[in-house]
């Protein structure tokens, strides 16, 4: 029903339609699997190019990164290649040069690396594309915090466990530990949440400090969330270990030194399902 919604005249209904299939494919496998065996990967990579509606286009982009990866950053490959062979990567990048509109950039960027993640055949055909990290970089340090985050996020996605792709961000342009410290220090635990993911997988592409002591910062601050008042934020800081889990050596360790292992246990009884299913995840790696 969602998917013949999306090609309905309504700007309203596409936008709910795209927003909900969003919602159903973070990180619950079921529902990645029946959207694209129903059909529904085609309909939004059609949307890109149509001129919808920037809240509409947000949207459906959203929706090609939540159903190309998993819970801790699992790629799903066969979503992940339906969307490539549907011609995604292609108006992905077209469109981060077309629209003047940052957040759309940033966005697409952002699921560009979920559709490529740790796919050899997606990331050759992004590789013929005229696809580079400059704009991206320069996006980091836009004032519009949403934005910068989103670079962030994005440039985190190309960038995990991808030894090659960290050496191109290198040569994109320069990303400060500095431009990261508001994140960290702010008031709201889900800017501090993604903050903290980033500058862990970026701290060695970093300027501006010691990526030991960048990484540590990091994890005290995903440690620290674990203890939130807010299931969201659990969820969050669960999660982003999770991911982290399963990078280099050394972090894992860490992670245990500083009490997380602990603290996830407990989160394994929490009345929130996302909290339990994220916790065990962590836990499981």
């Amino acid at each position: 029903m969602l998917i013949v919604l999306l090609e309905s005249k309504s700007e309203k209904i596409q936008f709910v339609a795209a927003k909900a299939l969003s919602t159903l494919s973070c990180g619950t496998p079921k529902h990645q699997k029946k959207i694209r065996e129903s059909g529904g990967v085609l309909p939004l990579v059609r949307m890109l190019k149509q001129s919808a509606s920037e809240r509409v286009l947000l949207a459906v982009i959203g929706t090609l990164a939540a159903l190309s990866i998993g819970l801790a950053h699992t790629p799903v490959k066969l979503n992940q290649t339906a969307i490539a062979n549907g011609g995604a990567i292609k108006s992905l990048v077209q469109l981060m040069g077309s629209t003047d509109n940052a957040l759309v950039k940033v966005q697409s960027a952002y699921a560009i690396a979920c559709i490529t993640l740790a796919h050899t055949d997606n990331q050759k055909i992004l590789g013929k594309e005229k696809f580079g990290f400059n704009e991206l970089i320069e996006l980091l340090y836009c004032a519009d915090r949403a934005v910068s985050l989103g670079a962030g996020r994005a440039l985190t996605t190309f960038a995990y466990n991808n030894i090659p792709t960290q050496k191109d961000i290198v040569k994109g342009g320069d990303i400060q530990y500095e431009q990261f410290i508001r994140f960290l220090d702010s008031d709201d635990e889900h800017e501090q949440g993604n903050a903290a993911f980033q500058v862990i997988i970026l701290a060695r592409v970093m300027t501006g400090e010691d990526h030991v002591v960048i990484m540590a910062r990091g994890i005290e601050t995903l440690h620290a969330l674990l203890h939130s008042e807010s299931e969201l934020i659990e969820e969050l800081a669960a999660n982003n270990i999770a991911s982290l889990a399963h990078t280099r050596a050394g972090i894992p360790a860490a992670l245990v030194t500083v009490g997380a292992m602990e603290r996830l246990i407990s989160l394994l009884t929490s009345p929130a399902e996302l909290v339990r299913s994220s916790a065990a995840t962590a836990v499981g790696y």
